[in-house]
């Protein structure tokens, strides 16, 4: 889940699978993947991560990996021009 934030800023949500075969370790991979997909579909320049975690909720069913970030999305600096 993405949520965006106030300006720029974007809350990044990911919750693995309780029956899964692999894969437990890619949520770092997964998160900075969905940032530069933001990016990208935006037309921003880059992002930088602002907060960034990684727990297991439990529960009667079993547990479950979770992810949980913010990250800013970045412009460069408009280049300015010589005067003509």
């Amino acid at each position: 889940e993405a949520a965006p934030l106030d300006e720029g800023h974007v809350h990044l949500s990911l919750k693995m699978r309780r029956y899964y075969a692999g894969g437990a370790g890619e949520a770092r991979q997964v998160f900075h993947r969905r940032a530069k997909e933001l990016v990208r579909l935006n037309g921003f320049d880059g992002y930088q991560v602002l907060e960034y975690s990684e727990a297991m909720e439990s529960s009667v069913l079993g547990s479950q990996r979770t992810a949980t970030g913010v990250v800013r999305l970045t412009r460069e600096p408009a280049k300015s021009r010589p005067p003509a």
